[in-house]
């Protein structure tokens, strides 16, 4: 009975993207041992990698990138924000409101340029009507 029920619990433990582990080394490229969660082998974060096997820690995706995905074994998964966002704390956020980008991996809003201000004003008075409505029907 106690084999079965370790047997579920390791098949439930890997639906959410743990795998059980005795020893760091049981962990594949990808994961991280973590000690403190009962020796298991957790995925890597979105915006973090691990290149090899037995990893105790995840490393971070170069600046200005994150990954697509979670279980990045690679740096090669670490993939640039796209052209209008910036990364921030391992992901791609959109630049600021009055802000744009036009080159892919900003690594933070600051490297966001400023639009123009007739640009900014016209959006801002297109969006106006639509936050009256808003304001009036909720």
């Amino acid at each position: 009975m106690v084999m079965r029920e370790t047997l579920l619990a390791a098949a439930l433990l890997a639906l959410v993207g743990f795998s059980a582990a005795a020893v760091a080394g049981d962990c594949t490229a990808g994961q991280a041992f973590d000690a403190g969660s009962g020796g298991t082998c957790p995925k890597c974060a979105i915006g973090k990698y691990s290149d090899t096997s037995g990893a105790t820690s995840c490393k971070s995706c170069p600046s200005g990138k994150t990954s697509a995905a979670i279980g990045a074994n690679s740096v090669g998964s670490c993939i640039n924000c796209a052209a209008g966002k910036y990364e921030s704390a391992n992901a791609c956020d959109d630049c600021p409101a009055g802000k744009y980008g036009d080159a892919a991996g900003v690594s933070s809003a600051g490297q966001c340029k400023q639009c123009a201000k007739v640009r900014t004003m016209l959006v801002l008075l297109l969006a106006l009507p639509l936050q009256l409505v808003l304001l009036c029907c909720s």
